[in-house]
């Protein structure tokens, strides 16, 4: 299901950005080739002016500048006088013969009802004249443009066919460039899409894969009870004759846990859905609160043979607002852990720092400690070290619900390692929260 969902998102995100891709390759084309096309009209106009000005201004028409002017600009230059055409010898050689193009554009001109020789005063020099595109039988490719000038009471026509040839393959490596940059773009871009749909789901995957673990472990917390039950139960109810108290009791210690897990499971659900899940934040003294949990886990500890210490500053603590039965719920879910999970005579201590901008709360034990390898998992639900869950008393719940309940009041609860051993958990409560 996630791979198909993977692949959608991957021919949606792919789609829409080579759409895009396309439509900003194929402007920057069209205006690429627009400024090359207006680059060659306005170099054949220059062209023209040259010429003109060169019949304005010499004594006599030199053959041998009109020919170095062909070649050095790809030109074809007929120039006739009074309709008869000056003959030179010309260096610049095309596919078709020179009278047949100057024939051919007549014939053009003619057809698109272009007036191929505009009458111009001999004082004007045009900046911009006629033009259109010829082709030719061998695939040629002409820009033309056509002008008319009297000099000394005698007109001339003048004929220019710029040969395109340069231009077109220019214009088509710019089209290859485009389409390989494109190609490229479009590849990168679907690996990208690949990529990020990818990364999109992976919240999903982990929730999916959690989600699993999460009804695999609850499952299998809830068999182990619902066993020892049934087991005792049937005992009770084929053997009449023997002492029930002790069955009685596996069987109420069995639904104590029974209701504790489900009581876990629903505090986890309410605080993910955000349902009937609200603090009773009020203004408390937290070294007032940490003074009542030491006096009720202080004969705990005794009875545990755990030393069980309190440190508080020596300076008054201003109030913070909390909810002082949730925040009394983490900090019991940390010292019953460090009490479970400790050696005897190993001691504990709960201490309470007030820094400049925060409140730290932390229960500190000498135990063996968490390895690092274990410390990144050691927040998930149904967590334990112990993979045969032997214990029957936690089931790997307390330290979520403890993280969960931290976070709705803005704070942090998190791991260090005690100096020569141990587990320091600490509480930290932002002071404007």
């Amino acid at each position: 299901m996630l791979s198909k969902l993977r692949h959608k998102l991957t021919l949606i995100c792919a789609s829409i950005t080579t759409c895009v891709l396309l439509f900003m390759a194929l402007i920057s084309l069209l205006t690429c080739e627009t400024q090359l096309s207006n680059e060659c009209k306005l170099s054949l106009d220059n062209d023209l002016n040259t010429v003109i000005y060169y019949l304005q201004t010499c004594s006599f028409i030199s053959p041998l500048w009109l020919s170095q002017t062909e070649v050095s600009n790809d030109l074809i230059i007929n120039i006739e006088q009074n309709h008869k055409a000056l003959l030179y010898q010309s260096h610049y050689q095309t596919e078709s013969t020179r009278e047949s193009l100057i024939s051919l554009v007549q014939s053009q001109g003619n057809q698109k009802n272009i007036e191929l020789y505009t009458s111009l005063s001999a004082d004007y020099v045009p900046l911009a004249s006629r033009q259109f595109e010829l082709s030719t039988d061998y695939n040629e490719h002409f820009l033309v443009t056509t002008s008319s000038i009297t000099i000394s009471d005698v007109p001339f026509q003048i004929t220019l066919l710029k040969n395109m040839h340069q231009n077109d393959l220019q214009l088509l490596h710019i089209r290859l460039l485009f389409l390989c940059v494109c190609l490229a773009c479009i590849i990168g871009l679907t690996f990208f899409s690949w990529w990020f749909s990818g990364r999109a789901i992976k919240p999903i995957e982990v929730n999916n894969q959690k989600q699993k673990e999460f009804i695999a472990a609850a499952s299998h917390e809830l068999r182990a009870p619902i066993t020892v039950i049934q087991t005792n139960a049937s005992i009770l109810e084929k053997q009449v004759d023997i002492n029930a108290n002790s069955f009685v009791t596996t069987i109420s210690s069995e639904c104590a846990r029974i209701s504790k897990l489900i009581n876990d499971l629903l505090t986890l659900a309410n605080i993910d859905a955000k349902a009937n899940w609200t603090l009773n934040l009020q203004p408390a003294e937290l070294d007032t609160l940490l003074l009542e949990l030491y006096d009720t886990f202080y004969i705990t500890a005794e009875e545990k043979q755990h030393p069980l210490t309190l440190e508080l500053p020596d300076t008054p603590i201003a109030p913070v607002q909390v909810d002082v039965n949730r925040l009394k719920q983490v900090i019991i879910i940390l010292l019953d852990n460090a009490l479970s999970h400790t050696p005897i005579y190993t001691p504990i201590k709960l201490l309470l720092e007030d820094t400049k901008a925060s409140y730290h709360i932390k229960v500190i034990d000498q135990g063996p400690g968490i390895p690092d390898a274990y410390k990144h998992s050691i927040f998930e639900r149904f967590y334990q070290m112990d993979s045969s869950r032997h214990a029957k008393k936690h089931y790997g719940l307390g330290l979520s619900i403890a993280q969960e309940i931290v976070k709705l009041h803005h704070g942090t609860l998190t791991l260090e390692d005690t100096p020569n051993g141990g587990c320091t958990f600490i509480i930290t409560l932002i002071k404007s929260c």
